[in-house]
């Protein structure tokens, strides 16, 4: 009977360790390892994540190069093979204030491109994300703005040599190198996403390089839109102290 009695109570202590061992939670050690391995693999995961999602504007952003661009062919056809209408001011303004639509915003006035003019706005701009939101002006969104005849931004730089005319009182700079569409080279970018110049404001700037530092979009006049991330092309571009047209010549090359 005792050996029996002995058993039972060898193997209850053996269950009630088990059931204690098995209730038994982290130790601090052991959760300071698990989250040391958590923090490793999150800072694995998180650059791959944001090339990822970098590279999934920068394709949004070719898609509203190329929507940009039909909308110019279209516009083209009925105003005489000019690609836009008026320009004047910095070539990312569809407003310039007090004297009326620039650059892309004509198409956005002859409602070639209809509202909100989504295409005009990358996905990675840094000065002005939608047409909705607020951008760096405090006074009010980029809509609001258009609609009080006020200056007007988006995220795309123009090719001042496409415009048709000029909405300047002062010497028209581009008087003897604009011309019809139809007239300009195939390959002439039209359309980008950067100015060509080093940014002023870092957080702003002046159309900068939405995509960072060597990468940027543009639209050629024949309607193909393209990457460029040879950063040695864009440090002669930005080093060439040229202007808006002649910079975008070299766009490419």
């Amino acid at each position: 009977m005792n050996t029996v009695s002995e058993k039972h109570s060898f193997e209850n202590a053996i269950k009630k360790g088990a059931s204690s061992t098995s209730r038994r939670g982290f130790t601090l050690v052991e959760l300071l390892v698990v989250i040391s391995i958590i923090t490793i693999l999150a800072g694995l995961l998180l650059p791959a994540l944001d090339k990822a999602l970098e590279s999934a504007r920068r394709t949004t952003c070719l898609n509203n190069l190329k929507q940009t661009g039909l909308a110019i062919m279209t516009y083209a056809e009925d105003n005489s093979d000019w690609a836009m209408g008026a320009y004047r001011g910095d070539a990312h303004l569809l407003y310039y204030s007090g004297s009326g639509p620039v650059y892309l915003g004509t198409l956005l006035k002859s409602e070639n491109v209809s509202e909100p003019p989504d295409i005009f706005y990358c996905p990675s701009s840094q000065f002005s994300p939608s047409w909705r939101k607020n951008s760096w002006k405090n006074s009010g969104t980029q809509e609001y703005l258009w609609h009080h005849n006020s200056a007007t931004f988006c995220s795309y730089t123009t090719n001042p040599n496409a415009c048709a005319y000029t909405l300047g009182t002062g010497p028209d700079a581009y008087l003897t190198t604009r011309a019809r569409i139809t007239k300009l080279p195939a390959k002439l970018a039209l359309v980008s996403d950067w100015h060509g110049i080093i940014s002023t404001n870092t957080k702003y700037g002046d159309c900068p390089r939405n995509h960072g530092d060597e990468y940027f979009n543009y639209l050629r006049v024949d309607g193909a839109a393209l990457g460029q991330g040879n950063d040695a092309i864009t440090i002669a571009i930005e080093t060439s102290g040229l202007n808006t047209g002649r910079r975008m010549e070299l766009f490419g090359e």
